[in-house]
């Protein structure tokens, strides 16, 4: 059985997610994985743009951080809805990725709510016995 990517949390009224993943690109990846989750539905999103993006920051929560941003930039410019995530290259404070999807299509896709922001609200990234885990806040 594979684990879920994410799970939400409750939360009063953002949107609240914890993240896992086998490795620290795995965590990054499923953390825009879940970004995009919240907003839309990511079933009907095929790969018809690549972008290659590059972020940098102090930390592990910065770039977590600033990586969640980035994609939240696409989206609020040029309305890309993201649903593939491959991390090239990742350290404690540089990440390298390819993402892929689509412009979002009212006619095609089912968007469910906007995502303003991410916030740095009680975000940690820690390894646990060898799994990576971040809780995340995204203001809605």
């Amino acid at each position: 059985m594979n684990k879920p990517r994410y799970e939400a949390l409750d939360h009063t009224a953002d949107a609240r997610v914890r993240v896992s993943g086998d490795s620290m690109e795995a965590l990054f990846a499923n953390a825009a994985f879940a970004l995009f989750d919240t907003m839309a539905d990511l079933g009907c999103v095929q790969t018809r743009q690549r972008l290659s993006l590059h972020v940098s920051a102090d930390n592990r929560e910065r770039l977590l951080h600033a990586w969640l941003s980035e994609l939240l930039f696409l989206f609020a410019t040029q309305h890309l809805l993201l649903s593939e995530f491959c991390i090239r290259s990742l350290t404690p404070t540089r990440l390298e990725a390819e993402v892929g999807g689509e412009p979002l299509d009212l006619g095609r896709h089912t968007f469910y709510t906007e995502v303003k922001a991410v916030t740095f609200h009680q975000l940690r990234v820690e390894c646990r016995e060898g799994e990576w885990i971040a809780e995340i806040i995204f203001d809605i």
